[in-house]
Formats: C-alpha cells, structure tokens, sequence
C-alpha cells in the first residue's frame, strides 16, 4: 500500500510532466516621444515599446556639451516620473535610473546651473 505523501508526490509528478505552455509574441508597438533640451538632434522619435531613456539618448546623439549629464527627465503631463543621472551609468555601470518609456512622454535634458562669481568688497584682481 501506498502512503499518502507518496501518493501525492506521484500525482504532483503527473501534473508536471502533462503540462504544455504556449507562448506567443505579439507585434511591439512603437511609441511616440519627444526629446527636448540640450540633445544633439532634439525633436519627435519613433521608438520601440521596449526602448529605454538610454536608448533614445543614443537615437538623438546623445547629450550636448551644454547639457547636463546629471539631470535628464522623463515627464509625463508636466510631472517628472524619473531623473537619470548619466554619471551613475558612466562611472559605476548603474542602470537602475533608466526607465522605459510610457506614451505621450518627453525627455529634457537640462542645462547645468551656472555659477556666477561676484567680486568680493575689497579685494584685488
């Protein structure tokens, strides 16, 4: 006789060997997204569903040498979803900032602040 715990690893192992899985791939669909700022060729692109801000970044040419490459956003309806900071990915391989696009996205890349000097009271040049 059987015991029971056997009986059920049997029926488990019946289970898993008559299990079929069918998998199928629609077509991707393409988004839409606008590139703003200080990019190289700004403007509107065509990209896959499964295209990153990376990826479009290197579809524009990437980042002027007036932009900043610690500011680039993702907006969406004027609310910024996420900022990527290209020196996390340049300098330590950190993609954990990139983020897939959504539509009716924009990406900004920034100028970087400027800092002004002001001559201090007193001293000499």
């Amino acid at each position: 006789m059987m015991t029971t715990a056997l009986r059920s690893s049997l029926v488990e192992d019946l289970y898993a060997l008559a299990l079929k899985a069918v998998v199928t791939m629609g077509d991707l669909r393409t988004i839409t997204v606008l590139v703003v700022g200080e990019v190289v060729k700004p403007g509107d692109y065509s990209v896959s569903g499964l295209a990153t801000l990376l990826n479009t970044l290197i579809t524009t040419g990437g980042v002027k040498r007036t932009g900043s490459l610690r500011n680039i956003q993702l907006k969406r309806r004027g609310k910024t979803l996420a900022t990527l900071d290209l020196y996390d990915v340049l300098l330590r391989g950190d993609t954990s900032g990139d983020r897939r696009w959504w539509s009716r996205c924009a990406v900004r890349c920034a100028t970087p602040a400027r800092f002004h000097w002001r001559r201090a009271r007193g001293c000499s040049t």
